[in-house]
């Protein structure tokens, strides 16, 4: 009489679970390095009809301007465009400059300090790619 061998084989096909999976539950994504024409797009000007519009009266066309507007942005404003309800700045970022490791981290920034120092990172990360 053999053993039996249904409790082994059970085992033999239970798949380990990778924390990094993406939402349909595929193997995880090797992040790839941007090439330099994908940099100049990203830190490049969009076009006037996709322009950031701030509360304050400014129209931001690129990533540097967004940068140069956060650190001279009251808090006040930064609030207006980034709270609970909405996050212009990583809607922006997301679905118009279409930089996702930028979005994810403005996402993330709760003061406008953060968001500079993110952005900041990130644009010189950019500058270094096209160098």
């Amino acid at each position: 009489m053999s053993k039996p061998r249904g409790k082994a084989r059970k085992t033999a096909f239970v798949r380990k679970k990778s924390k990094k999976r993406d939402s349909k539950g595929d193997a995880p994504r090797i992040p790839r390095k941007l090439n330099p024409k994908e940099a100049r797009k990203i830190l490049g000007n969009v076009s006037a009809d996709r322009s950031l519009w701030i509360v304050n009266g400014l129209v931001l066309r690129n990533l540097q301007e967004l940068l140069k507007a956060l650190k001279n942005m009251n808090d006040l404003t930064f609030r207006y465009h980034a709270n609970k309800q909405r996050n212009d700045f990583y809607k922006w970022t997301k679905e118009v400059i279409g930089d996702m490791k930028l979005a994810k981290a403005m996402k993330s920034a709760r003061t406008r300090g953060s968001a500079v120092k993110k952005l900041d990172t990130r644009v010189k990360q950019l500058k270094k790619i096209l160098k």
